[in-house]
């Protein structure tokens, strides 16, 4: 049986991010199922635009001959940036943290396994495997997400409770997105739109001021005055 010292630099790496890896998936997997924290790091990368503020209590009666040149204000076009952000949400959703360690978890083990008979080469079958394991960690979490949706639970529920956005909600109820709120102690996805004027980024926290056909409407505004 070799020893450490008679693998390779590869071979040690390989190992090294195998053992970490699966350490790591394994107790992010027992703290999700006892509901013990969320395994997901966020990764902030959410375009933001300048805040242009307006005061509505400016009296227009102060000077009325004065000319606005809209030009001259050199207003930032913002146009683009909302869908942009969209799928830059939905790119994200495949960063998470569990879903990275998916990938290394299923590209050192392949690389391990194979390393002996196809040496350096192995890696370029062990890319794709993590790619795959990666691909199953999602699509069983998104299960999983969708099995809790249709327990007990009645999405009614949400209603006044404040929620964070999973998947950017475009503004004006021109699209849907999701929110992650916790209904009866248990936290939930759901589908969400927004009548705000602003698209709701990926980690915005927002109140679910209305439930209609099982989508959540929600704001950054505290429509419900629960916060007053």
């Amino acid at each position: 049986m070799f020893g450490w010292q008679d693998l390779t630099t590869i071979q040690q790496i390989l190992w090294v991010l195998a053992i970490l890896s699966t350490s790591f998936f394994v107790f992010t997997t027992l703290l999700a199922s006892l509901g013990l924290g969320d395994s997901d790091i966020d990764f902030d990368t959410s375009l933001d635009a300048p805040d242009v503020d307006v005061n509505p209590d400016i009296n227009p009666d102060i000077n009325p001959d004065i000319d606005v040149n809209a030009d001259a204000l050199d207003i930032p076009d913002l146009d683009g940036v909302d869908s942009s952000d969209a799928a830059t949400s939905e790119l994200l959703e495949y960063l998470s943290f569990r879903n990275i360690l998916a990938f290394t978890l299923g590209f050192s083990w392949t690389g391990v396994l194979f390393f002996p008979q196809l040496n350096v080469f192995s890696l370029l079958l062990a890319v794709p495997a993590g790619v795959l394991f990666a691909y199953l960690n999602k699509w069983l979490t998104d299960r999983m997400h969708s099995l809790e949706s249709k327990g007990n639970a009645d999405v009614h529920d949400a209603m006044g409770q404040w929620a964070k956005v999973s998947v950017a909600i475009d503004e004006n109820l021109q699209g849907k997105g999701k929110v992650v709120v916790r209904v009866r102690d248990r936290e939930m996805e759901l589908l969400a739109q927004t009548e705000d004027s602003q698209t709701l980024k990926r980690g915005d926290r927002v109140q679910v001021y209305d439930v209609n056909d099982g989508i959540l409407w929600v704001s950054k505004e505290d429509r419900l005055g629960l916060d007053s």
